[in-house]
């Protein structure tokens, strides 16, 4: 007596197939976009934390905030991504400090790479002795003389591309060139402590800055 062997055609192992990598695709993308609006929620999560940084540093010093990067004079002494870890209540400062969805120093690690910016013109030169105060001396003047502090520019999103040091750099030098769109988009952290995820203009290049004070001390 002979029994009927049942089983799959190779036709239909392969219409399976295409369903399952179709499928597969499908969750894999989903995953993506998920994995990115995480790390996205997680960087401006990180901005918070720094905000209460920035609050604390300028209650102890009488309303003026630290310093935006390493310039010569005064050193890591008072730049902001050096002064801020004694007010950070976190375990890993290195991560706080950085944008996750740049892969650059992992837990317990230095780098000299900064993905999170400071606004540079918080901070400008006297200007005194030659064009645009090249001669003149650094002044830091204090947060309460900033008029619109929910659209001041404190903490940004920053390039990491290495042209003119901007890997770098702890600030940003021109808001249309340092400002990093890794998120389709951007973060923004305002002097208040509020943070925004602002979308890029219709290039994809760039926001629209026209929207936020980049100069609260420009006359």
């Amino acid at each position: 007596m002979h029994t009927k062997k049942y089983g799959f055609t190779i036709t239909e192992l392969l219409v399976v197939l295409c369903i399952f990598s179709i499928l597969l695709s499908v969750v894999y993308s989903s995953f993506q976009e998920i994995r990115k609006q995480a790390l996205t929620i997680s960087c401006r999560v990180n901005m918070y934390q720094l905000s209460k940084g920035f609050l604390l540093y300028s209650l102890d010093y009488g309303g003026f905030l630290p310093h935006s990067d390493r310039d010569s004079d005064t050193g890591k002494n008072y730049c902001w991504f050096d002064v801020l870890d004694e007010y950070l209540n976190v375990r890993n400062l290195q991560s706080v400090k950085q944008c996750p969805q740049w892969s650059g120093a992992g837990e317990g690690e230095t780098t000299d790479e900064h993905s999170i910016k400071m606004n540079g013109a918080l901070c400008n030169r006297e200007r005194r002795n030659g064009k645009n105060g090249e001669n003149g001396k650094w002044y830091w003047p204090q947060t309460w003389y900033i008029k619109d502090k929910s659209k001041t520019v404190l903490l940004v999103d920053g390039t990491m591309i290495p042209p003119l040091n901007r890997h770098t750099d702890t600030r940003i030098h021109e808001p249309h060139k340092d400002i990093s769109m890794r998120h389709n988009g951007t973060n923004l952290l305002f002097i208040d402590g509020s943070c925004a995820f602002v979308l890029p203009t219709p290039d994809g290049n760039s926001i629209p800055h026209d929207k936020f004070v980049w100069e609260p001390y420009r006359k």
